[in-house]
């Protein structure tokens, strides 16, 4: 019998994308405003714009399920199996750890710090 954890995004996540979906019904708006002719580079862009916000937003995981000995991830555009013998570590990280470590420069290549 598996087990289902349903999963969102993050208050953060959530927040910047509606701030830049805002930014860019705004320009829209502007652009139409202006009398701008819909077939134009300006909204060739907005468009393109658009659809990338939309293709990453449906990598996000909606539900993990482990069940038997696989884990998967179920994503708007599909599923993801993972057998979980191919797991060789998980570790957990706190964001005062992860701020801890960005002051010392873990994350830039060539750093002596750890």
């Amino acid at each position: 019998m598996g087990t289902d954890y349903h999963v969102g995004w993050s208050k953060t996540s959530v927040a910047i994308t509606l701030a830049v979906f805002a930014v860019v019904i705004g320009i829209i708006v502007g652009l139409l405003i202006e009398g701008t002719p819909i077939v134009s580079i300006g909204f060739l862009i907005i468009g393109l714009v658009l659809i990338c916000l939309l293709y990453v937003a449906s990598y996000a995981p909606v539900r993990i399920e482990l069940s038997g000995n696989a884990l998967t991830i179920h994503r708007i555009l599909g599923s993801t199996r993972i057998p979980i013998d191919s797991i060789s570590r998980c570790e957990r990280y706190y964001p005062a750890f992860l701020m801890k470590k960005s002051r010392t420069k873990w994350l830039c290549p060539g750093s002596s710090e750890i």
